[in-house]
């Protein structure tokens, strides 16, 4: 695979003057498995690579990308950037970062857990079905449960000098059980995933969900009346997930929110707090920067009710003087709903 000084020689190889350029480049390494009735059902591994050229000239910005990394299709990728940038609308928006911030975040890499042997990666998923099913009598079978391990690559490289790049790991556990009482019978899962192996309970999954998976068994109505109600990690955060726009950038500058100036008011319950976090330590999105360089910072949206601010890298002052097109959506520009 070229080496990010490599791939920079070959875009500069081809861009026209003029131009200035951004390359994203990522490698995703992935060991997936999976068991069913206490045994190894499949065993797979892959490797995912990718490279994204940005070009920018006059206030236009181009996009192009490809998963081939040999000259020829790099040449493609940047003459189909360059095409794209020219019909695209000038905007003042559209920049480059030209200073990379020392970011004080740093990703998580595992290479205690990487280095483990993967007999004991297919045990622990061995574990994980015979532990949810000891657990209950009403658990009558497991569909599937599975582990996946990825070890990510991410570099950024630009025409100003902008240089960086960073590497982690990820582990994810799945797992969906079958309870049965009387002529009910009912399906539930649970997931979990951690930057570090060790991080992955067996017993705290098999236990969730065997909880979820019994307690759907012969439900009753109840009468209709208000009360607390406790919701479950994922349940909540579908939830968010539905308003999750409300509190976005991008929705700000188009005057799509009920929340436009609104600051300082309060908007929810005198019990709820949303903080847009990419500096949490060890959290599964966790990384010194976005896509385009910015370092990740703690946002607080809501505090105790009150209004704080919205999910973007611009103060909310700052976005009421832009353009909607200079505030683009994703990722890669910090605009992205909670995560719970």
């Amino acid at each position: 695979m070229l080496e990010m000084k490599e791939l920079d020689g070959v875009v500069r190889k081809f861009i026209k003057p003029g131009y200035e350029y951004e390359i994203y480049r990522q490698r995703t390494k992935k060991r997936k498995v999976e068991v069913s009735d206490e045994k190894l059902e499949n065993l797979s591994s892959s490797e995912e690579s990718g490279v994204g050229i940005r070009v920018l000239k006059d206030n236009r910005v181009g996009f192009a990308y490809t998963t081939e990394l040999d000259e020829g299709s790099l040449k493609d990728v940047v003459e189909k950037a360059m095409q794209i940038c020219e019909l695209q609308s000038p905007d003042r928006g559209n920049r480059f970062l030209e200073e990379l911030k020392i970011s004080e975040v740093e990703s998580v890499f595992d290479r205690e857990g990487v280095e483990l042997p993967l007999e004991e990666k297919i045990d622990f998923t061995l574990n994980l079905e015979k532990e949810a099913k000891s657990l209950d009598a009403r658990i009558k079978g497991v569909r599937k449960a599975s582990f996946t391990e990825g070890i990510f690559e991410v570099g950024v490289r630009n025409s100003f000098g902008v240089d960086f790049g960073y590497e982690g790991t990820y582990y994810t556990a799945m797992i969906a059980t079958l309870a049965q009482e009387g002529e009910d019978s009912a399906i539930s899962w649970e997931f979990r995933g951690e930057r570090r192996f060790s991080k992955l309970s067996v017993e705290d999954i098999a236990r969730d969900v065997v909880f979820k998976s019994v307690s759907l068994l012969n439900p009753k109505p109840v009468e209709t009346k208000v009360m607390p109600v406790l919701f479950f990690r994922e349940s909540f955060a579908m939830l968010m997930d539905a308003f999750s726009s409300m509190f976005l950038g991008d929705a700000l500058v188009k005057g799509k929110t009920l929340l436009k100036d609104r600051e300082g008011e309060s908007v929810a319950s005198e019990t709820l707090t949303v903080v847009d976090d990419g500096t949490r330590e060890e959290g599964f999105l966790t990384a010194p920067y976005d896509a385009e360089g910015v370092p990740h910072s703690r946002n607080v949206v809501i505090e105790r009710a009150f209004l704080r601010d919205f999910c973007t890298a611009s103060t909310p002052q700052r976005l009421r003087d832009v353009s909607p097109q200079e505030i683009r959506r994703g990722q890669a520009s910090g605009l992205c709903p909670p995560q719970v």
